[in-house]
């Protein structure tokens, strides 16, 4: 990817990554089975870095529930903080 984007490998990674954190896209390394005559099985060796693309209407599923979330945090917070001064100083 790298080669073909014309980019160092470590900037396609460091991108790969952000994508991933953002959940745009899922990586997960593949193995290959390598035929051997001595033995049955044969070897597994690492193979590629595959990549699957997050539909659309997931990432904005995920984004809506973060924020949503976020939003009930910051209501139980301020809901406490009213409560712990009205606590502090009652009204008269």
């Amino acid at each position: 990817m790298a080669k073909v984007l014309q980019l160092s490998r470590n900037t396609v990674a460091k991108h790969m990554r952000l994508l991933e954190e953002h959940g745009l896209i899922i990586t997960e390394w593949t193995q290959i089975q390598m035929k051997n005559g001595i033995r049955k099985n044969g070897i597994r060796k690492n193979g590629n870095l595959r990549c699957t693309i997050v539909p659309m209407h997931e990432v904005l599923e995920q984004c809506y529930q973060r924020q949503t979330t976020e939003l009930e945090r910051q209501r139980v917070q301020q809901k406490l903080s009213v409560q712990s001064t009205e606590t502090i100083c009652p009204p008269l």
